[in-house]
């Protein structure tokens, strides 16, 4: 069966880029999202890692499901809106030795999923299979 693991939604928060004086991109906008993101899963008694650049063009962070799981979690601008992507990280030994944790990682989705809809700040909440994200987005 097929993860829905990409999920698009539109936002109104104020922009947090930083551009420098020859309009070239320094810091990308979504950390304000993250910071969102992260702060309800916390509160759901998650240890997430603090929020970081990923590369230039998005946010990142793990949140921890169990002591060896991870689901790590990117926030990125995307056509017009956002986009936040999960994946589950498994460590070496909990690949060998434990089944793999379903549960864990809906109940990420599902927190996520109700910090976005429950805000009225997030509309347009959508979510797709990589397979589905990509060919929408004509990949």
């Amino acid at each position: 069966m097929d993860v829905r693991d990409f999920v698009t939604f539109n936002a109104e928060f104020p922009d947090d880029s930083i551009w420098d004086e020859q309009g070239n991109l320094l810091v990308p906008a979504g950390r304000t999202i993250a910071d969102c993101i992260s702060k309800q899963l916390q509160e759901q008694s998650h240890h997430c890692s603090k929020v970081f650049q990923h590369e230039f063009y998005g946010w990142a962070f793990d949140a921890i499901v169990e002591k060896n799981k991870t689901i790590w979690i990117l926030i990125a601008a995307a056509e017009g809106g956002w986009l936040v992507q999960f994946k589950q990280i498994n460590s070496l030994v909990s690949r060998f030795f434990s089944p793999t944790d379903t549960e864990g990682f809906k109940n990420i989705q599902n927190i996520v999923h109700a910090t976005l809809s429950g805000n009225e700040h997030f509309s347009d909440i959508l979510w797709y299979t990589r397979k589905d994200y990509e060919s929408r987005m004509g990949k």
